[in-house]
């Protein structure tokens, strides 16, 4: 792992070894208030045979390094078996954690999304649930929005879900592409998603209002801007969110 001057593209090495093992293929990272890290670390580089890999000293974990202290806790290396997207809650109680050990593309394999309750300031995970388990492909990068819906890149585009019910509420629509991660786009745009895919960059502008709860009973409007090649599909929640309405335009 190093840190990268956009300006001069001068690379700085921050982590590369636990406890004298070299690390596998980080592969997500987030940064918490206090600029702490999350990381991820499958060995995706081994598995796909990327030049220079060498094969795992260390099982598949989740850490996190302390910037300060330059402390490396390892967190987690049993509950997920592929850890790769990781996303903070908004108030930094819940770590949630992609399991795309169904990369492998076995039908069998698990699509999971985890949720961890923060302990130990940072250092301590606790409490492993289940909170989501996606349809097809595998889970990859993952956000929460400002009023604490998932968003969990997967085959297809953006599963869109309610993390204290596991409830699909619904998806963006990228056809014949898989997501592998998303962001908010920084700035004065509110709303403003990023999408990366195997087939091109994505610009969805997405309006939550009228929160009760983080049940879903709110308005959201959502707008494609990437043209005719990407379109937006609201799928029904049933009768458990009837009081939800989806405003689309094209």
């Amino acid at each position: 792992m190093s840190s990268l001057n956009i300006t001069t593209g001068e690379a700085t090495p921050v982590l590369n070894n636990y406890r004298g093992r070299h690390l596998n293929s980080p592969n997500d990272l987030i940064f918490d208030s206090q600029h702490n890290i999350y990381f991820t670390d499958p060995p995706y580089g081994f598995v796909q045979q990327w030049p220079g890999v060498q094969e795992p000293e260390l099982p598949s974990a989740v850490y996190h390094f302390d910037t300060r202290t330059k402390a490396l806790t390892a967190l987690s290396n049993s509950v997920v078996k592929m850890p790769n997207g990781l996303a903070l809650s908004a108030d930094e109680r819940t770590l949630y954690i992609a399991d795309s050990s169904s990369s492998d593309r076995k039908i069998a394999s698990v699509r999971n999304v985890w949720a961890f309750d923060v302990q130990a300031e940072g250092v301590g995970l606790a409490n492993p649930r289940l909170v989501y388990q996606a349809e097809s492909g595998w889970p990859d990068g993952i956000r929460v929005s400002r009023h604490g819906y998932l968003f969990v890149s997967a085959a297809g585009g953006v599963d869109v879900v309610e993390p204290r019910t596991g409830l699909l509420l619904g998806k963006i629509n990228t056809p014949d592409d898989i997501i592998y991660n998303l962001e908010p786009a920084s700035g004065r745009a509110e709303g403003v998603w990023l999408l990366t895919g195997g087939k091109g960059v994505y610009k969805v502008t997405i309006a939550e209002a009228g929160q009760r709860g983080l049940v879903g009973m709110s308005v959201w409007t959502m707008v494609w801007e990437f043209g005719a090649s990407a379109q937006l599909y609201a799928q029904g929640v049933g009768s458990a969110l009837s009081d939800m309405l989806w405003s689309l335009r094209s």
